[in-house]
């Protein structure tokens, strides 16, 4: 299999293509807004309630949801309409809390995203304007973005290719904007002709951004496709869906994603939704509960983790593939727009002459467990040591980790969302 995977590499190193990795096999956390601060719903629909509203400071509703760096805890961010005012709840896997942050300038905080160091990027709208903030785990802020040009950050994604921050505004300008890594006012990506919504999430191997749409009438709301390049068209409209929350793509196995949708078209419904025909098929509808936010239970199945000065752990935590073999490729080659698989599935990686040498073995101590076997929990833990190397720096690796099986097509079971190590 691993050869068969060496080759398959080899044979699409310079191809291009659209779309990959795994269904969510156990289910997806959604943030409240109202009702259970956080939901977990299986893809039975099952609910259970993981975060009570009393879990949450002061009274507060969970915004948006994320996994941290370490893909065992989770970062919540919430708001107040009562007082005015929100922040950043940390919670273990047991649900205690962990550390509660609150920006300065005090204020709403309306999402939060981790970027490739750890830090928490948080939208918010303060008693001083909007802001987009940087905050690392001493809550020391730094403020990316400020000020007019901002006006009104409601929803927040990393991309995965540049690290630059996407921002929806819910202010009357409805703008989508690209804010660099490094912070300043941005550019404006696209207009929303229906405002601007809860969440945005993105095809990891194409780069085009899906994102809600909340601000008209329930009639005219919808889930928009924004092309990497500029461009809108429009993914779910309205009449289908009503006022659409929350989106996110899911990458299933099958060789077309489908999105996650919450929207109020018949209450509060999850429902997954064909990108290409629309079709709709409802997973669970859900009281009391407005759904402002959806993210995958699992969280990232790969992460990676300092462990010595240009040494990196790569940490693989995928419980539903225990006892698999793994398989580990590296790429100096940007994902986008990806490769296709003989077998019709996509893969959000471009291999280069790094991924073939490195699953080869041809590296020697520079990559070390590149390839094994998952342990029972379904973990392994594989290594990057540059440090006998000259000094490398501005140069992003690409990191695509698969499960084999041999009566999985073509041998590849679970395709993992891919990470990015900056050096």
């Amino acid at each position: 299999m691993l050869q068969r995977l060496i080759a398959i590499i080899a044979l699409h190193g310079a191809c291009a293509a659209s779309v990959a990795a795994q269904d969510h096999a156990d289910g997806w956390y959604l943030a409240g807004g109202t009702g259970p601060d956080l939901l977990h719903v299986d893809n039975a629909g099952n609910q259970t309630t993981v975060l009570s509203p009393s879990a949450l400071p002061v009274g507060g509703v969970a915004v948006s949801v994320c996994h941290d760096i370490d893909n065992r805890t989770l970062v919540v961010a919430y708001r107040t309409s009562g007082i005015g005012f929100g922040g950043v709840a940390h919670f273990d896997s047991a649900g205690t809390m962990l550390s509660d942050w609150r920006p300065r300038q005090g204020g709403f905080v309306t999402g939060v995203a981790i970027d490739r160091d750890g830090n928490y990027i948080v939208a918010s709208l303060g008693t001083t304007g909007a802001a987009l903030l940087s905050v690392d785990r001493a809550g020391r802020e730094v403020t990316l973005s400020a000020g007019p040009a901002l006006n009104g950050p409601s929803a927040i994604a990393i991309d995965i290719e540049t690290g630059d921050y996407i921002v929806a505004q819910s202010s009357t300008t409805n703008a989508l904007l690209r804010i660099p890594r490094t912070g300043g006012t941005g550019v404006t990506i696209a207009t929303m002709p229906m405002g601007s919504g809860n969440q945005i999430s993105q095809d990891l191997t194409n780069g085009d951004l899906y994102v809600t749409s909340v601000r008209q009438p329930f009639s005219t709301g919808g889930v928009l496709r924004v092309a990497r390049g500029g461009g809108i068209s429009t993914f779910v409209v309205g009449s289908i869906l009503g006022s659409d929350r929350a989106v996110h793509l899911d990458r299933a196995s099958s060789a077309q994603p489908t999105a996650l949708a919450c929207f109020t078209a018949t209450g509060y419904t999850l429902a997954r939704v064909d990108v290409l025909t629309t079709a709709i098929t409802t997973i669970t509808t859900i009281a009391s509960f407005s759904c402002p936010h959806i993210t995958p239970r699992h969280g990232r199945n790969t992460v990676t983790v300092q462990r010595a000065a240009r040494a990196w752990d790569v940490l693989i935590n995928s419980p539903m593939d225990a006892g698999r073999n793994y398989a580990l490729a590296l790429s100096l080659t940007p994902p986008f727009p990806g490769i296709r698989l003989p077998d019709g599935r996509r893969l959000a990686f471009r291999p280069d002459a790094l991924s073939t040498a490195g699953l080869a073995g041809a590296l020697g101590p520079l990559l070390r467990n590149f390839t094994g076997v998952l342990n029972a929990a379904g973990r392994a833990v594989a290594t990057i040591d540059l440090g006998s190397l000259p000094p490398i720096t501005g140069v992003p690796i690409w990191i695509q980790v698969v499960a084999l099986d041999p009566a999985a097509p073509i041998g590849l079971q679970t395709i993992y969302d891919p990470i990015v190590l900056p050096l």
